[in-house]
């Protein structure tokens, strides 16, 4: 697409974006978020996304606006990947704790039946 320097225009770095911003790396936020591929699947499309982008045109200094726009999606990606890790290990470590005092609760509750039952014979 940019091989000469006449389609190195303005117009077509514009398209060039665009087709990398929201063809590719729009469906792969879809994706990840139909659950059809993980985050971690996600966050490693965007640096193969980056690595072809960069073997691509990062001999073009025309491109240099879209590779800092690739760069950025890839961190904004990933920062959101690790809060919503983040959150999910404190829901996780929140639930556990609370079947480790129903665990707790239920033993008690089986203590009390057995002497119970012990106390009728």
């Amino acid at each position: 697409m940019l091989k000469n320097q006449k389609s190195r225009t303005p117009e077509n770095i514009e398209i060039l974006k665009s087709l990398i911003k929201t063809d590719i790396m729009g469906n792969i936020d879809k994706n990840v978020e139909l659950g059809n591929i993980t985050p971690e699947d996600g966050a490693q499309l965007y640096r193969l996304t980056q690595v072809l982008y960069t073997r691509l045109y990062s001999a073009y200094e025309e491109t240099e606006e879209v590779t800092d726009m690739v760069e950025q999606s890839i961190i904004t990606f990933v920062d959101v990947f690790q809060e919503e890790k983040a959150k999910m290990e404190k829901q996780m470590a929140e639930m556990n704790k609370k079947i480790a005092e129903k665990d707790s609760e239920i033993a008690k509750l089986k203590a009390e039946l057995s002497a119970l039952k012990s106390g009728d014979n």
